[in-house]
């Protein structure tokens, strides 16, 4: 289900997009091109671009913070930009909109946003928008999922360059090389005072999950719930069969995979943690629904 705006701004006079150049020549002309269908419909633009990562996170704290900051912040790049542009403006109410331009773009599919510019301007000059609930792992936003085990070990093999040259191809290379030497680890999770023991798990925000696949379909931006799928059998076999119940949309009947509702969780040893897409630095883990929602622009019902 499509995530509906709610709620409208007073208005939409100005907009700061924050720009993942690294995406190319030919996805920066998308850059542009929403810049002039915004300009043209009177809105003043000004575009920053990221040097490094963590830059975008930086760029819109900034934007949430001035004092003569901008009425919506577009964040221009693949699903790792938007995070880190999440990032910023937690506790903010500066609206954030999106113009996919990266590899996979889950967050605008769950979102059901195209990539065309001029959609995405029509959208931002409405000024529409739904409020959605980041999950937080040890204190950091994610919007998507926090994986942890063979899911999070693939998305720390993949290398940026290997990424932006191969796509999706890229992710399938590696859990490919990955599933035959894979080694799991039995991690213990404690989900609501229980204690659960898995090898892998996908802690959902949203449905979709590497592209149009389903891990969690009753997962929702607009509700405070994190979706836990627990993977708890260990080997290739196991692994091969959770791969097929993922491409076939079988996840949540398949045997071995338990699926939970709640508001958090903790992990006491974690091998691999990837949020987003992107790997992240961590030795133990614990899991949360921010206190306070983003408002991200989307269409109307």
């Amino acid at each position: 289900m499509t995530l509906a705006a709610t709620a409208t701004l007073e208005r939409v006079l100005r907009v700061q997009i924050i720009q993942n150049p690294t995406a190319g020549r030919r996805r920066s002309a998308k850059v542009v091109a929403l810049a002039e269908a915004l300009e043209a419909r009177g809105i003043v633009v000004t575009v920053r671009a990221t040097g490094a990562v963590g830059e975008a996170e930086h760029l819109a704290r900034q934007a949430a913070e001035s004092t003569d900051r901008p009425d919506v912040l577009v964040a221009a790049g693949g699903d790792g930009t938007i995070n880190e542009a999440a990032n910023g403006l937690l506790g903010s109410d500066l609206p954030l909109a999106i113009l996919p331009t990266g590899t996979v773009n889950v967050l605008a599919r769950e979102l059901g946003i195209g990539g065309s510019a001029e959609e995405v301007a029509r959208m931002v000059a409405a000024g529409r928008y739904a409020q959605v609930w980041p999950g937080l792992a040890n204190g950091r936003a994610f919007l998507l999922m926090a994986g942890i085990g063979f899911d999070a070990a693939v998305v720390a093999a993949v290398s940026p360059d290997t990424k932006r040259r191969l796509g999706q191809l890229a992710y399938l290379l590696a859990a490919a090389r990955l599933w035959w030497r894979w080694q799991p680890v039995h991690h213990e999770l404690h989900v609501d005072g229980v204690r659960h023991r898995a090898v892998s798990a996908i802690a959902a925000r949203c449905r979709l999950y590497g592209g149009s696949f389903v891990s969690a379909a009753d997962a929702r931006l607009d509700e405070p719930h994190l979706h836990l799928v627990l993977f708890e059998r260990s080997g290739r076999l196991a692994a091969l069969g959770y791969a097929l119940a993922l491409a076939t949309g079988q996840l949540h009947r398949w045997p071995g995979v338990r699926h939970l509702r709640t508001a958090g969780w903790e992990l006491a040893v974690v091998d691999h943690l990837q949020l987003d897409g992107d790997p992240v630095a961590a030795t133990a883990l614990r899991l949360a629904i921010s206190a306070q929602p983003l408002r991200i622009v989307c269409a109307a019902p």
